[in-house]
């Protein structure tokens, strides 16, 4: 991202174009805020700015949308291609739900993606995708995947990773809503759901557990589907 310094404080104290405002503090904060309750207003409050202001960088809210993408996207470590097959898809995709848990990145937990934008970033054009699909495609030829084969599971695992709640969940999150299905059959008594009344006695299954598990019957899906150990 270029990054654009102004220096107009016209409009008075903690409105209009702070000293220092660039594009990367605006992506910075817009980051900082849920997907869910992101608005042009709450953002410029954050940067003690005016919503007008925004526009001298950004045209429209969602070009801010397209810049946090590309953000994270350039932000993700690689994974190492020397490691197998296995290792590496197992990586990336436990990788990924780390690196969202450990930066501050609220807006991508609760994201939404439409489209199947599986070769671009937000739809557009990308050299960071583009590393990352090369790299990724040497090492599944390399470990026996055909192109077509290696295609297919790229599509798997960009599908997995930017669709699946549990890859964005917080690790009380299945807790809550464990706790919201128990809230709910008990206040419909009667003993209306005897099974689920018997499971709700048991341990909630914990959030990173599942998780890992959902990786682990990707991967060996992958390995029956197309045959390669």
């Amino acid at each position: 991202m270029v990054a654009g310094p102004d220096n107009d404080s016209s409009e008075g104290p903690g409105r209009g174009r702070p000293h220092q405002m660039t594009r990367e503090l605006i992506v910075e904060e817009a980051a900082k805020i849920p997907h869910e309750e992101f608005s042009l207003a709450r953002l410029a409050d954050a940067l003690g700015t005016s919503p007008q202001s925004l526009y001298h960088y950004f045209p429209n809210k969602e070009s801010i949308f397209t810049a946090i993408a590309q953000e994270i996207a350039d932000s993700v470590p690689m994974v190492d291609p020397d490691l197998h097959w296995k290792e590496y898809l197992r990586e990336i995709m436990l990788g990924y739900r780390r690196f969202l848990r450990e930066n501050d990145y609220p807006f991508a937990r609760g994201l939404n993606y439409s489209g199947l934008t599986i070769f671009r970033v937000a739809g557009q054009p990308s050299t960071t995708m583009m590393d990352r699909l090369d790299r990724f495609l040497a090492v599944m030829g390399r470990d026996g995947f055909g192109p077509e084969a290696s295609l297919e599971v790229w599509v798997i695992l960009q599908n997995f990773i930017r669709r699946s709640d549990l890859h964005r969940a917080p690790s009380d999150a299945l807790e809550k809503v464990w706790k919201e299905m128990v809230a709910d059959v008990a206040a419909i008594g009667d003993g209306a759901y005897p099974e689920i009344e018997r499971a709700s006695r048991a341990e909630c299954p914990d959030t990173e557990s599942v998780h890992r598990s959902m990786v682990e019957v990707l991967i060996e899906g992958i390995s029956v589907r197309f045959g390669v150990k």
